[in-house]
């Protein structure tokens, strides 16, 4: 049996960042996936979270959904001791280069939202969240939402493929220091969830859904995924006649990314899951 995993927040300690996971668990990085510009996306922002402990700064992705408020994935707000940020940095990308850092905007964010039936990274029901920003931000589209059930459905259910970026952990070991873009297939949820291949347990899913490879890499014993570092990254249909789509937020996974059971592609690789943002629309605009 597959146990969920117990955080999918990528931490940066003492400015170099660990990259050994238990194996078996669910976690989310970019596999195969390939360099973007930094200001394809405007919307896409890295959200950065601070702890107490002395854990860490934890590394996310989000997406402005209004001028002065990102959503995100609940967990990127804890540590692995279920303790919440004391300060979380949302870093916008509108200058050329690598991971955010000075002079790229950044907001703080001032408050921060969670469904009720979030509980932590045990159960990962309702893993979205919404962030208010210090100030707003002008000058960026934010990035449009399938908040319908039917509109969400017909995309899902289109087989064709969906993209999401980050700067999470690649194939060759550590976090990516350029934005990173991988195209995956949705899945509805009953599809992750049975199967002749590897699959999740309905109540790991939970009223999600997944998203598979489209290819994988014969050489490197691995398929397209997400991982560690890309957690809260928006996963959206990539539409050349007009504006993205966002169908979802990365949530968890397979924590050997981009492989199987079997420690590589053979018999298959597990889908990463995704919080399906159409069953939290009342939840986001309560807070928008």
């Amino acid at each position: 049996m597959v146990c969920p995993w117990s955080l999918a927040l990528f931490v940066l300690a003492a400015g170099a960042p660990a990259t050994s996971v238990a194996k078996n668990v669910p976690a989310p990085y970019i596999i195969l996936g390939q360099q973007i510009p930094q200001t394809q996306y405007p919307w896409y922002v890295t959200v950065l979270s601070e702890f107490s402990d002395g854990s860490g700064t934890g590394l996310c992705g989000g997406f402005l959904v209004e001028e002065r408020h990102v959503v995100t994935a609940a967990h990127c707000l804890y540590n692995s001791n279920s303790q919440p940020a004391t300060a979380t940095l949302v870093y916008l990308h509108q200058t050329p280069g690598g991971l955010p850092r000075k002079p790229d905007p950044w907001r703080y964010s001032e408050r921060a939202f969670v469904p009720s039936e979030y509980v932590g990274p045990q159960y990962w029901h309702g893993d979205v969240a919404v962030l208010r920003l210090s100030s707003a931000v002008t000058g960026i589209s934010v990035a449009p939402v399938a908040w319908s059930l039917s509109s969400w459905t017909a995309l899902v259910s289109a087989s064709g493929p969906a993209r999401t970026v980050g700067y999470g952990v690649t194939e060759l070991g550590g976090i990516s220091d350029q934005l990173r873009a991988v195209d995956l297939l949705p899945m509805a949820e009953t599809s992750c969830t049975t199967g002749p291949g590897p699959h999740w347990s309905p109540l790991l899913v939970h009223g999600d859904f997944c998203a598979g490879p489209s290819l994988c890499d014969a050489v490197l014993d691995m398929c397209e995924d997400t991982c560690f570092g890309d957690s809260g990254s928006p996963l959206f249909i990539d539409s050349t006649a007009g504006s993205p789509l966002v169908l979802g937020v990365v949530s968890r996974g397979y924590s050997d990314c981009g492989r199987g059971p079997n420690g590589g592609i053979s018999g298959g690789t597990y889908p990463g899951i995704y919080t399906a943002l159409h069953r939290f629309g009342g939840f986001i605009a309560d807070y928008v």
